[in-house]
């Protein structure tokens, strides 16, 4: 069982590692992008754009991020323009930041960009091998979201 074990563990981490090159780190190398921005930073506003306005809290789970590095992340991108940070109504405690206008146009072109790398990189694939992939993907998420909801 512990070769079994051993096996799961290292495809996991192979896995994590090969989606964050391939999917977004060959990409960003692409790209010609504000000098101030990082992974974390495109990230953040990826999910910003997705999520809509959040708890920071939220944000930086998400990013498996600690909420002081995180805290780091959100004031760049605030300083930058691309985000804003306001205090909840509901709960003083509770910071929640959106996306500001210039923020949405920098992830919306991001996204595009980025879905078609992806495209690009799928065509390295026969369309037998896209199709199997992209089922592959859609029963990993289902079944890590199952995982995860178990837990």
């Amino acid at each position: 069982m512990k070769q079994s074990s051993d096996k799961t563990l290292k495809g996991i981490f192979e896995l994590k590692s090969q989606f964050e090159n391939v999917f977004f780190r060959y990409f960003e190398n692409t790209l010609s992008l504000p000098v101030k921005l990082n992974h974390t930073h495109f990230k953040t506003m990826i999910v910003l754009y997705f999520e809509g306005e959040s708890p920071m809290s939220d944000i930086s789970h998400r990013l498996n991020l600690e909420k002081g590095s995180f805290t780091t992340v959100a004031n760049t991108l605030i300083k930058l323009g691309y985000i804003e940070k306001k205090q909840s109504l509901l709960d003083r405690r509770v910071y929640n930041i959106k996306l500001t206008p210039s923020g949405e146009t920098f992830a919306k072109a991001f996204k595009k960009n980025h879905h078609e790398f992806i495209t690009t990189c799928l065509k390295k694939l026969t369309p037998e091998e896209q199709d199997a992939y992209l089922d592959a993907l859609t029963t990993l998420n289902r079944l890590t979201q199952k995982i995860k909801d178990l837990s």
